[in-house]
C-alpha cells in the first residue's frame, strides 16, 4: 500500500460496478504506509465486506488460484512480477497501461486487458467485461498460463547462459 500502486483506483473502479455484481468481491493483500487511506476509501465507497484488506501471505499462489482475475492499477512499474505470477496460475489480468511493464507482459484481449493509464472508468469497464464474459475470461486465463511459461527459469537461464558465454568470448 504505497502511492505508486494506486490501489485507490481499484476501489474506485469497483465502486462503479459493485452494485450490479453483488456476488463479486475484491481481496487485497499487503502492507504499507497507505493502508489506512485505502481502508478509509473502502468505507467512503460503502464497500466494507466487498473489498477486503488481508495481511501479506506466504501462500499467494493459492490466492491466485482462487481468483477470477488480477487487477493492477500502478502509476508505473519496472517489471510487474505480480502479473507473471498470476498468469502462471491461469489468472487473466486487468492492468492500467502504465509506463514500463504491463504492455510488455499482457497481450491485450488475449492474456488480459489493458485500461487506459489513469482512467478509472475504463478500468471499471475492463473489470466488468471480464465479470460478464465467463468463457472469454477462462480462455484468457488458459492463454495467460501458456504465455507465462516463457518466464520459466528453464527458458530464461538459456538466455543468461548465452549472454555470459558471449561476454566471456
Amino acid at each position: 500500500f504505497n502511492h505508486e500502486k494506486r490501489i485507490d483506483r481499484l476501489v474506485s473502479a469497483f465502486s462503479l460496478i459493485a452494485e450490479k455484481y453483488p456476488q463479486w468481491h475484491v481481496d487485497i493483500f499487503g502492507e504499507g504506509n497507505e493502508k489506512q487511506l485505502i481502508a478509509d476509501k473502502i468505507q467512503e465507497c460503502h464497500l466494507e465486506g466487498r473489498v477486503i484488506i488481508h495481511d501479506p501471505t506466504n501462500a499467494i499462489f493459492d490466492e491466485y488460484k482462487r481468483s477470477e482475475m488480477l487487477v493492477l492499477c500502478s502509476e508505473h512499474e519496472a517489471r510487474p512480477l505480480v502479473l507473471v505470477e498470476a498468469m502462471a496460475c491461469g489468472v487473466p489480468c486487468v492492468s492500467m497501461d502504465c509506463p514500463y511493464g504491463p504492455r510488455e507482459i499482457i497481450t491485450d484481449g488475449v492474456t488480459g486487458l489493458l485500461a487506459r493509464d489513469g482512467d478509472v472508468q475504463d478500468l471499471a469497464a475492463k473489470i466488468e467485461w471480464l465479470i460478464t464474459h465467463d468463457e472469454e475470461r477462462y480462455a484468457m486465463g488458459r492463454k495467460a498460463r501458456e504465455d507465462a511459461s516463457k518466464y520459466k527459469m528453464s527458458v530464461i537461464m538459456k538466455y543468461w547462459e548465452e549472454l555470459y558465454t558471449g561476454v566471456i568470448s
